[in-house]
């Protein structure tokens, strides 16, 4: 099974996760349950996945840092999940007034990092069916020109999304590039002069992450606890490599 048909199929489970949990009275999923799971997910399929985890203790499980391979080399994806309510709304989309998503944005544009910042949604709908949308990707940067955080401000749903302008989980690795744009999926383009392109060597020197090489220590250092800050604090870093020509 290729690496796009194995994330399909985790996106379609977390589709069907949700849809379980809100048909019950008592049963509660947080992003940071949804993330771990994900990452268990994704390391029986780990052959072109590498997996790190922040060595300081004060980060965020819901902040994944995500390094994707181009021709022109790796770049930076600092990820953010947030997951919709059963309001069919992202709720969380403007954590602490729209204070998170703003650091977020900040930290794609260091110049140490050059990325391009994404929120990774997970959702569900009772009126749709887009079970591979359970897991999608949107630009954090087109939330906050469009759903800018201001008092009453509109709090965007799952069809402001979905299909509209996010890209199903898999569709992040359906690259196509041009000289001057790296486009991920149908709806997600970079402008390459905007954006550093990294090395693995560079990747695996980077300070304060070591190599995960079991899921075991995914599972036990988690613990499903989220550290409560402003900043974006990645636990966990994913290098996806090779997938020019696995994928």
């Amino acid at each position: 099974m290729t690496i796009n048909k194995y994330l399909k199929l985790i996106s379609i489970s977390v589709w069907k996760r949700i849809e379980f949990v809100w048909k019950t009275n008592n049963l509660r999923i947080s992003e940071t349950t949804i993330t771990e799971n994900l990452l268990f997910e994704l390391w029986q399929k780990s052959s072109n996945i590498q997996f790190y985890e922040a060595t300081d203790e004060k980060t965020n499980g819901n902040d994944i840092a995500i390094y994707l391979e181009t021709s022109k080399g790796y770049i930076y994806l600092p990820t953010q999940a947030k997951r919709i309510e059963k309001s069919n709304r992202y709720t969380e989309i403007h954590h602490k007034e729209g204070i998170q998503r703003k650091n977020l944005i900040k930290h794609a544009g260091d110049k140490n990092f050059q990325g391009f910042p994404l929120y990774l949604l997970y959702s569900f709908n009772q009126h749709c069916n887009f079970p591979n949308y359970g897991c999608s990707f949107v630009d954090a940067e087109y939330i906050e020109s469009h759903f800018p955080y201001k008092k009453h401000c509109k709090t965007p749903t799952f069809k402001d999304f979905i299909p509209k302008v996010a890209i199903p989980f898999d569709e992040i690795l359906k690259i196509s590039e041009t000289t001057h744009e790296l486009k991920l999926g149908a709806k997600i383009t970079i402008n390459s002069s905007d954006i550093k392109f990294h090395t693995l060597a560079e990747i695996k020197e980077m300070k304060n992450w070591r190599g995960l090489e079991s899921t075991v220590q995914i599972i036990k250092k988690g613990n499903s606890k989220t550290d409560e800050n402003d900043r974006f604090s990645p636990r966990y870093m994913l290098v996806f490599k090779d997938i020019m020509k696995k994928s």
